[in-house]
Formats: structure tokens, sequence, C-alpha cells
């Protein structure tokens, strides 16, 4: 399983976590074993707004 996939997996079943996400991400990536890099972090954060404007606009709840 990549990184991502772990971070994303448990934000997505993890209100409590995907919330902590939003507010640290480097230590939410701490949480799932994943080292933060600035990259990575950037990448997270494009990823995690790309997530909620998804699920805005196919009208679902946001995981975090």
């Amino acid at each position: 399983m990549s990184d991502l996939h772990k971070i994303l997996t448990k934000a997505l079943n993890d209100p409590t976590y995907a919330a902590a996400l939003k507010a640290d991400p480097e230590d939410a990536m701490r949480q799932v074993g994943v080292e933060p890099t600035p990259e990575k972090v950037a990448v997270l954060s494009q990823t995690v707004d790309s997530i909620g404007n998804a699920n805005d606009f196919f009208g679902g709840p946001k995981p975090y």
C-alpha cells in the first residue's frame, strides 16, 4: 500500500483522523508511519482540497 493510500484510506474511514489531517498534516502523516516532507505535505494538501471539492460537487459528506 502506498503512503498516499494509507493516509487517504484512514481519512475516509476515520472522521477524527480526517480532521487532524486537515489541521496538522505533518502530525497526521506521522500517525500512520509516513515521514512528512515539504513535497508530500504540499501534494497531500492539494489532494485533501480536491477530495473536499469533489464531495461538494457530488453532494456527498465531507470526510473531514
